[in-house]
């Protein structure tokens, strides 16, 4: 019984071309932005990873380990999430507020619920430097795929600790320790993300606003 706006359909492969038309034939209006980033997950564990990648790509990795020197890197449990959520929401709003587009803003007790929903098929892991958290990213288990959530940087410890470059090697790494089939890095950081691996996939997605005029300049819009 409650009205809205507008409806988004999202994440359509190009092969869905039946399924897009026929949303257009109720007056969807399709449109694309950045590519979905995915890394099919290949090997049996992460040594096997490093390996398949040039030796450029080798070095990189290894001078971003050694720049991760004094981070403490672990899971966070209930607890931690409720004893944190203040810092994370403030970690999370330094990476949304810099972001091109973003449709909405989490609520502090987000990851609190999802742990509380989805137990073991959340992973949040957090790090840390002297005890102060500096960053944390979330993946979730989605039957044999892993997608990474939201996350978190203090960016005046990003560059000189590499936690970001950092952050994607462990999720690679866990996907892989998780027996995933492959990884969902979303549509952001799209250069850096290809450098440990992730490669596009075009995704439509379908737009309409319940006001005419108003849908007519949607897609211009977006």
């Amino acid at each position: 019984g409650r009205k809205f706006d507008t409806s988004l359909v999202k994440e359509l492969n190009e092969s869905s071309r039946v399924c897009i038309e026929t949303f257009k034939r109720f007056r969807y209006q399709d449109f694309k932005v950045e590519p979905n980033m995915r890394i099919p997950i290949e090997w049996d564990h992460f040594e096997a990873y490093l390996s398949s990648m040039s030796s450029k790509y080798r070095v990189r990795y290894r001078r971003a380990r050694k720049k991760l020197d004094g981070i403490e890197i672990r899971p966070l449990t209930l607890l931690d999430l409720d004893a944190f959520k203040e810092r994370m929401h403030e970690l999370y709003l330094e990476i949304a507020n810099s972001a091109q587009l973003n449709l909405v803003n989490l609520n502090p007790n987000y990851h609190i619920r999802l742990k509380e929903k989805l137990g073991d098929d959340i992973h949040i892991i957090g790090y840390f430097l002297d005890q102060k958290m500096v960053g944390f990213y979330t993946l979730l288990v989605n039957n044999k795929s892993i997608d990474a959530g939201y996350l978190g940087i203090d960016s005046k410890y990003n560059l000189s600790y590499q936690i970001y470059l950092n952050m994607l090697y462990d999720m690679v790494d866990q996907a892989i320790g998780i027996g995933a089939e492959d990884l969902i890095f979303a549509r952001t950081a799209l250069e850096i993300k290809s450098s440990v691996g992730a490669i596009p996939e075009e995704k439509v997605l379908l737009v309409r606003h319940q006001n005419p005029i108003l849908h007519r300049l949607t897609k211009e819009f977006l």
